[in-house]
């Protein structure tokens, strides 16, 4: 064998190492996402079944991943300037309605809350299911 076709090898090699390193890279990925499609579908089974002692600990980080995830929304709002949605006029933040159109301003959401019986997320006192752990409100009259 010529040092070229022994060189040529060589590349052939590590390009087939290179290739079959990615394949595995892709196949621990899939892998891992149907490990985690069997947990959550273990984990939503458990909860309907009200095995609460099993899914306490995930529950707590729903809870606070649900949490985070609306303080940024929250936040992300709050940077926006506040422009009307007719007429892209300013507004000010209090405002109730435009200065330059008489549109109404879209308000905050203010409705009375309630905690969750499965999580303790504070939840609209109309809304059936819980918007963080997906289980049934109970009805408050």
């Amino acid at each position: 064998m010529t040092m070229w076709q022994q060189q040529s090898a060589l590349l052939d090699t590590a390009e087939s190492i290179k290739d079959l390193q990615a394949r595995m890279e892709k196949t621990k990925k899939a892998r891992g996402q149907l490990l985690l499609e069997l947990g959550q579908q273990q984990y939503r089974q458990l909860m309907q079944q009200g095995r609460s002692e099993e899914v306490t600990k995930i529950m707590e980080q729903d809870v606070l991943i649900y949490e985070a995830s609306r303080r940024i929304r929250d936040m992300q709002e709050a940077l926006k300037p506040h422009r009307c949605t007719s007429c892209d006029a300013s507004l000010d933040k209090d405002a109730k309605f435009c200065g330059s159109c008489g549109t109404p301003v879209p308000q905050p959401d203010v409705r009375p809350k309630q905690a969750c019986n499965s999580c303790g997320s504070p939840q609209p006192l109309d809304a059936s299911y819980c918007a963080c752990c997906g289980g049934k409100m109970e009805v408050t009259a």
